[in-house]
């Protein structure tokens, strides 16, 4: 406090230093104060804290939790603990593999164009395709002419796949009739694309897409109602896709400036357009970004999260999967009642 020239106003139970004051709690005999959430990100991790963070995160390597955090930025626990978590876990003693070569990397799924999340949405009478990225929150937007398979993977194709990089390694949907049909699976399966099918009505469906369409559902009403007599319904639309794609988002990302790496210019005294080099290492800078924001949001969830079994695997599982079901029964016999377990092999 003296280095820091800060003094306690117990009076006013505040930590005042020249115009900046900090509110204090009085508790326990103790005075406190709350943390930011940057700030709770970074403090010290207990050992109960890190086993649990082993069992939520699914008993992963050593390397591999190590590495996610450092992303979310504590690095002030060590290695050696980690291990002994790993050397001493039941789970991890009877299932863990024969020590191996590093033979290649893992793809990393925070870059633009893993996964894609698609939906259909309605603006006015209208149906249209939404498509948002996974890791960017960059999306796109197109009326559908009919809701057909055919007609749902060609908009799919003019909005994203030509215009943009390619066709994505995963499209998640929600169960419909025209992403779920044979002949859209048939035509993503051609291009290397992997259907993940979410269930019906589940409560952890297509969160981001859900959220995304109010967004663009605002920016639609909001042009529409000032140039419907001017412009067709389709340069409106996208006008409010592009409004949508170059506004920040809670963290101060831009998805534009991390897709293309760069700001979009709006007037002639913008700054001009930067160069490839430039662009790289913007997209450089912010991925690295998003890729702390991501490793802080999950150790956060971890933590605050009840631990319970890693059902990440069975919530994936598409419908009609054959799953590997417990029950309990109770059966009357003559010295009284006897609980038994039987498993068997049930189709869902």
């Amino acid at each position: 406090m003296d280095r820091l020239k800060v003094y306690f106003n117990n009076t006013t139970d505040e930590l005042v230093q020249d115009d900046v004051r900090i509110p204090v709690i009085r508790k326990w005999g103790h005075p406190w104060f709350h943390l930011n959430k940057r700030e709770q990100a970074t403090v010290f991790l207990t050992e109960t804290e890190l086993r649990r963070l082993h069992r939520r995160f699914g008993h992963p390597a050593v390397m591999r939790l190590a590495k996610l955090l450092n992303n979310a930025g504590h690095d002030n626990f060590e290695e050696k603990t980690l291990e002994e978590i790993t050397r001493f876990c039941h789970h991890c003693q009877l299932n863990s593999s024969a020590p191996r070569r590093f033979k290649f990397t893992l793809k990393d799924n925070r870059y633009f164009n893993y996964e894609i999340l698609v939906d259909v949405m309605y603006l006015g009478s209208k149906p249209v395709l939404h498509v948002v990225d996974s890791s960017t929150a960059f999306q796109g937007a197109k009326f559908l002419s009919a809701m057909s398979a055919k007609e749902t993977w060609q908009a799919l194709r003019t909005l994203w796949i030509d215009t943009y990089q390619g066709p994505p390694d995963i499209l998640t949907h929600d169960a419909g009739t025209n992403f779920a049909s044979a002949e859209f699976r048939a035509e993503a399966k051609i291009m290397g694309v992997t259907c993940k099918q979410v269930p019906t009505e589940a409560h952890w469906s297509v969160g981001k897409t859900e959220r995304y369409h109010a967004p663009l559902r605002r920016a639609w009403d909001i042009l529409h109602a000032e140039l419907a007599g001017t412009m067709p319904d389709e340069a409106i639309l996208q006008m409010a896709v592009k409004a949508v794609n170059d506004t920040a988002g809670p963290d101060g990302l831009v998805p534009t400036l991390l897709v293309f790496g760069a700001y979009p210019r709006m007037t002639t005294e913008s700054p001009p357009s930067p160069s490839m080099v430039k662009r790289s290492e913007a997209i450089q800078k912010a991925t690295k970004a998003l890729r702390k924001l991501t490793a802080e949001r999950q150790v956060a969830d971890a933590l605050n999260t009840r631990n319970g079994p890693d059902t990440a695997d069975v919530l994936a599982l598409p419908l009609q999967s054959e799953v590997l079901s417990s029950s309990h029964t109770t059966d009357q016999i003559i010295s009284g009642l006897i609980l038994m377990r039987r498993t068997r092999r049930l189709r869902r």
